[in-house]
């Protein structure tokens, strides 16, 4: 539920980038955000319309890894998609950090070079 949150600074930094590549990257990202939201209701469906029982979560039960194909193609998606979102808020927090004055002053205070790539 936190993840929707961080859902309108992202959308709003798909649009500033320069790069129109790094604003695609961010808006998948935002639309990647939706699968991990709705993995409950969309394995609700799979039990419901039987096609697939739920996977119990920690805590629910012994088992908790999907015994159908439908089942653990959507934990597979999931879990992709939670550790692509993962990665690009640790690159877009890398980048803030990577610009901010306390990184410019252990730069200089280092001596390390100022990278001038975009």
């Amino acid at each position: 539920i936190f993840l929707l949150l961080v859902l309108p600074g992202l959308y709003d930094l798909s649009g500033l980038l320069p790069n129109h590549r790094g604003g695609r990257l961010i808006a998948v990202t935002c639309a990647v955000f939706l699968l991990p939201l709705w993995t409950p209701v969309i394995e609700a469906l799979l039990s419901v319309t039987k096609v697939a029982r739920r996977v119990p979560y920690q805590g629910e039960g012994s088992r908790a890894f999907p015994d159908s194909v439908p089942s653990y193609v959507l934990w597979l998606a999931s879990e992709l998609a939670w550790w692509w979102i993962i990665i690009v808020l640790l690159a877009v927090l890398g980048s803030f950090v990577a610009q901010s004055r306390v990184c410019a002053a252990v730069r200089q205070t280092l001596r390390l070079p100022v990278s001038t790539s975009a």
